[in-house]
């Protein structure tokens, strides 16, 4: 079960690329560069957590990539600046003051791209052809394993001796969150040995200036994989207990707690499945979002298969001091249910959208 355990470190507000229009830089005084990663969620529980035991992995990676106009409606790469060593997880920034002349006077976009260390995406190494439209991530294959990756650009005009240019960053990949409680240990007599939920395509790259994904894989595959073998069952109710409470989340009991990454597509379905130890199904429900059976997944945009902590209240009840750690305020979703379940696309990862977890077949 994957797990993400630091300070988020997202501009949670804009799917596209969390732009500032700039005014231009003072025209004497020293060139002042800054990357700064804001986050509106105020609520816990794996992806999409709060404080030091935030989702996202340090940023071990933050550069800024510049690019000059060329006259027309092309900007083309010029240089690199590697700001890895001036980010400070405490202030989820990067600054640092620049000589004159660093960058010639003339229009840019200054595009930061932040990473977590062996992440696993491939940015080709730009040349002076690079065009700003055309900057991509890549990873080899979709799976359970898919990291974040952050970016943002800002339009500034700039004078020789002088510029403050600042910079947000934002997840350029969609958040996948389930938590699910009451998990089946036998389906007709058949041990239950995963809990997976199955995406039907993936792309496998993204514009890192549009949030746009692209060169798509053939075939489906688990964006959520839990095995269960090995874990505690509960006899009397014929359900598995759950992992436990090893990451501190204070769930609730007999829960599985789990979340992922993917990469921006349209149109895709997505399957919760219960599976035996061949991976064969024995009970499937299908996902359905705000347009029916197609869910697109986009950058920033989180799909909440439960909740943890009701999105309404800035930490849940237990989270507050003095709160009870009863998880009141949680709402994960049973799965010894055939009826319809409520599930939650979250856009910009705060304002939620119904969607809905269609009645299982068998």
């Amino acid at each position: 079960m994957k797990k993400f355990f630091t300070v988020i470190v997202a501009c949670g507000l804009m799917a596209a690329s969390c732009i500032h229009d700039q005014t231009p830089g003072e025209a004497t005084g020293a060139m002042k560069l800054k990357v700064t990663a804001v986050n509106s969620i105020q609520t816990r529980g794996d992806i999409y957590s709060t404080g030091v035991d935030g989702p996202i992995p340090a940023l071990g990676s933050v550069n800024v990539y510049t690019f000059l106009n060329d006259g027309s409606d092309n900007y083309l790469w010029t240089q690199t600046i590697d700001m890895s060593t001036d980010y400070h997880a405490e202030t989820l920034s990067a600054s640092r003051v620049l000589a004159d002349n660093t960058f010639p006077a003339g229009n840019y976009r200054f595009l930061a791209v932040g990473r977590a260390a062996s992440d696993g995406y491939t940015i080709a190494s730009p040349t002076a052809t690079t065009n700003f439209n055309d900057f991509t991530a890549t990873i080899q294959q979709a799976d359970n394993a898919t990291n974040v990756i952050f970016a943002g650009y800002t339009t500034q005009e700039v004078f020789a001796t002088g510029a403050t240019i600042e910079i947000d960053i934002a997840r350029k990949v969609a958040g996948i969150f389930t938590y699910l409680t009451d998990v089946p240990n036998e389906i007709g007599g058949t041990t239950v040995a995963y809990l997976r939920l199955r995406v039907s395509s993936a792309n496998t790259a993204v514009n890192l200036t549009s949030a746009a994904g692209s060169i798509p894989i053939a075939g489906s595959y688990y964006a959520i994989n839990i095995p269960l073998a090995g874990q505690t069952v509960d006899q009397a109710n014929h359900i598995y207990t759950g992992p436990g409470d090893s990451a501190d989340f204070n769930i609730v009991a007999n829960s599985q707690i789990a979340s992922n990454y993917a990469l921006p597509i349209g149109g895709v379905t997505m399957t919760l499945e219960l599976q035996d130890d061949q991976s064969n199904p024995l009970k499937t429900w299908s996902v359905v979002g705000p347009a029916g059976t197609t869910i697109d997944l986009t950058a920033n945009v989180l799909l909440a298969i439960g909740i943890k902590n009701n999105p309404t209240s800035e930490l849940g009840d237990d989270e507050t001091a003095g709160g009870d750690g009863d998880n009141a305020d949680d709402s994960p979703v049973s799965l010894l249910t055939d009826e319809t379940i409520t599930v939650n696309v979250m856009r910009d990862w705060d304002a939620v959208n119904n969607a809905t977890l269609q009645e299982a077949n068998q």
